[in-house]
C-alpha cells in the first residue's frame, strides 16, 4: 500500500473536480493534460500541447475546440487565439471559468 494515501486522495479529488462538469461528461487523460498544460503555461501553442501530451495536432485542436465556448457548445474553459508574433499559430489560455477550476484544483491539493 502506498505510504502517503492522504496525498493520493487529494490528487483523486482534484482529478474528479477536473474530470466532471455540469454536463456530467468526464474528461479522458489527454483532455486533462491539455487543460493542465494550458493552466501551467498560458499562451502555449497547440503544437506545443500536442508535443507535451503526445497526441496528434488534430486531436489537440479537437480538445481545444471542445473546451472553448465554440458556437455555445463547448465547456468555456479555454480560449484559442492567433499568436501575435506568428499569425499562423494558435495560442491557448484559460478563460475565467477555466482559471476558477484550476484554482479549485490547487486548493484541493494543498
Amino acid at each position: 500500500m502506498p505510504q502517503d494515501t492522504k496525498t493520493l486522495n487529494k490528487l483523486r479529488l482534484a482529478l474528479e473536480a477536473l474530470a466532471s462538469d455540469e454536463r456530467d461528461r468526464h474528461m479522458n487523460a489527454a483532455e486533462m493534460q491539455v487543460f493542465l498544460w494550458s493552466a501551467i503555461q498560458p499562451g502555449i501553442t497547440q503544437k506545443e500541447l500536442a508535443e507535451r501530451v503526445e497526441i496528434a495536432q488534430s486531436e489537440t485542436s479537437r480538445i481545444v475546440t471542445l473546451f472553448s465556448a465554440y458556437k455555445g457548445q463547448g465547456y468555456g474553459l479555454l480560449r484559442s487565439e492567433e499568436d501575435p508574433h506568428e499569425r499562423r499559430r494558435k495560442v491557448v489560455c484559460l478563460t475565467p471559468k477555466g482559471e476558477r477550476i484550476a484554482d479549485n484544483i490547487v486548493e484541493l491539493l494543498k
